[in-house]
């Protein structure tokens, strides 16, 4: 295991400290920032930081489905150290006997991971800079080119124009063609996408985020960069969480709008913890992970924590379920993402039925819109995020892409199915035109 040297730094100011940190960022290639907002996210375990910042890097694994999670294997192997990256939902193809041939305007990498020259970690009122032993950069002047980074008040956009790949008359079409699907018995659930996406846009990553940050205070926002693709997460949900050998998943399933009204706000809120609609989705995402994890837990070790909790975001309420299981002896993240990817509540149940039904009914390949980002240190712990509520965006190709979506079941409604993907995009919209979300239009 690489040890590399700690060097800490007190913090007076947290949120201008958070702000050029990633500043700080632009002038490297690769880049994973992951950010909590302040959010103290249910379930077992405290965070292991506040903010991480990893930057450049000194060894890096890239794949497509076929042999990711093999070379992902050996990266980790070969070297115990600091990993940052994702994979797309595309390496379903690989877990799975199945294929994307929908649009990709993209084409991302299916899997990418690094691990930095460069880490810092902000803790409460200090950060932590992490080197590798041989490093020649001097910490404090690190530490100075951070605190020197101007913020600046950002400059208004450029307009963009929005298209939807699916309209709303198509949407509805497709949404009874699954409503049959559930009929005939082929599917329970499916979480059904579609995307937004722009083209011939030049927009700021860093000032973009900034404002993603601002509007939405997701606790598993994350900023990826890798020389000309970015990654802008705004995620409120967890994937996977690894301590030692317990291991959390933390489905969400279960939206409904916040209210500037404070007695209509907690309407809201009971109201989705009260629905038969929304806690019949959570519980079938719930019982397929259960079967998920099982598959690389110990006997009898996998738990559910809590069902149906129901939590509050600035934009929404979400209701999340936590999954608990301990790992058998001898398993490793590869052997847990090929038990659990994708995860449950981007794609139904079960799994392989809803994911091809997926294929056959959207229109573009999600790519990392459903995968994940996160970390693994070197101890073997880490943690990752869903790719929701998430901007993806190539300066090669000057395009952008937001997709959004639901789980439909046989108890939705097509009207309020399409007005909650409207509902998901519009603080990711409002981030782009650097809008307030309550003022943003998806028209």
């Amino acid at each position: 295991m690489i040890r590399r040297t700690v060097h800490t730094f007190p913090v007076t100011d947290k949120a201008e400290i958070e702000k050029k940190l990633l500043l700080w960022t632009r002038g490297f290639r690769a880049v994973c920032v992951l950010d909590n907002g302040n959010y103290r996210y249910p379930g077992p375990f405290e965070p292991a930081f506040d903010m991480a910042v990893a930057v450049e890097a000194i060894d890096e694994v890239e794949a497509n489905a076929g042999d990711a999670f093999e070379k992902l294997e050996l990266a980790t192997k070969r070297r115990a150290d600091w990993w940052f990256g994702g994979l797309s939902y595309d390496i379903k193809n690989e877990v799975e006997r199945l294929e994307s041939e929908n649009t990709d305007e993209l084409s991302f990498p299916d899997l990418r991971f690094f691990s930095p020259r460069f880490l810092w970690l902000l803790k409460g009122s200090k950060v932590e800079l992490h080197l590798l032993p041989d490093e020649s950069a001097v910490p404090a002047e690190l530490w100075r080119q951070v605190r020197e980074q101007v913020i600046e008040e950002p400059m208004d956009p450029n307009p963009v124009n929005w298209q939807s790949r699916i309209d709303k008359s198509t949407y509805l079409e497709r949404f009874h063609r699954i409503q049959e699907h559930i009929r005939l018995g082929d599917i329970y659930e499916m979480n059904f996408c579609r995307e937004y996406f722009a083209h011939d846009i030049e927009l700021d990553p860093w000032q973009t985020f900034l404002r993603l940050q601002r509007t939405t205070k997701a606790p598993f926002t994350a900023f990826w960069r890798w020389n000309d693709d970015y990654v802008l997460s705004a995620s409120p949900e967890r994937y996977l969480r690894k301590q030692g050998r317990r291991v959390i998943s933390q489905p969400i399933k279960g939206t409904a709008p916040r209210s500037n009204d404070e007695p209509e706000d907690l309407r809201l809120a009971e109201e989705l913890r009260n629905s038969k609609k929304e806690r019949g989705e959570n519980v079938m995402i719930v019982d397929l992970v259960r079967n998920d994890l099982s598959k690389v837990a110990a006997r009898a070790s996998v738990h559910v924590d809590e069902l149906y909790g129901v939590y509050s975001f600035p934009t929404v309420h979400q209701m999340i379920s936590t999954v608990r299981a301990d790992l058998a002896n001898g398993r490793s993240w590869s052997d847990l993402f090929r038990a659990s990817f994708p995860m449950g509540s981007m794609t139904g149940a079960p799994k392989v039925r809803a994911m091809q039904i997926i294929e056959n009914l959207e229109e573009t390949k999600r790519g990392w819109y459903s995968g994940s980002l996160g970390y693994m240190d070197p101890h073997g712990d880490g943690d990752f995020n869903v790719v929701i509520r998430s901007l993806v965006y190539s300066t090669t190709k000057n395009y952008l892409s937001l997709q959004v979506g639901g789980a439909i079941t046989i108890l939705s409604e097509g009207e309020a199915e399409w007005n909650e993907t409207e509902l998901k995009a519009r603080a990711l919209l409002a981030a782009v035109r650097n809008n307030s979300p309550e003022d943003e239009s998806t028209e």
